[in-house]
C-alpha cells in the first residue's frame, strides 16, 4: 500500500514579524476603523435614510467589520503562538 509523505521545509530567507509589530500594526488598523466608523455613522444619520434603514445598515456593517477584525486578531494570536 502507498504511503503519503508530507516534506514541507520553509525558506531559508523567510521574513520574521514580531508579534508586537503586528499588534501595533492592528491597534492602528483599530484606531482607523474607529474614525471611519464614525465618520460613516454621522453620514447615514445626517443624509441617510430612514431609521429602520439605518439600523439595518449598521447591524451588517458592524458584524461584518467585527468578523474582519476577529479574523485579523485570530491570526495574530496564531502567529504569536507558532513562533
Amino acid at each position: 500500500m502507498p504511503t503519503i509523505s508530507f516534506d514541507f521545509k520553509l525558506p531559508d530567507n523567510l521574513i520574521v514579524i514580531d508579534t508586537w509589530v503586528l499588534l501595533v500594526l492592528f491597534g492602528i488598523m483599530l484606531l482607523i476603523f474607529i474614525v471611519i466608523s464614525s465618520i460613516l455613522a454621522y453620514h447615514w444619520h445626517r443624509f441617510g435614510f430612514d431609521r429602520e434603514r439605518i439600523a439595518v445598515m449598521r447591524v451588517i456593517y458592524f458584524i461584518g467589520c467585527l468578523i474582519f477584525l476577529g479574523a485579523a486578531l485570530t491570526g495574530i494570536v496564531l502567529y504569536g503562538l507558532s513562533s
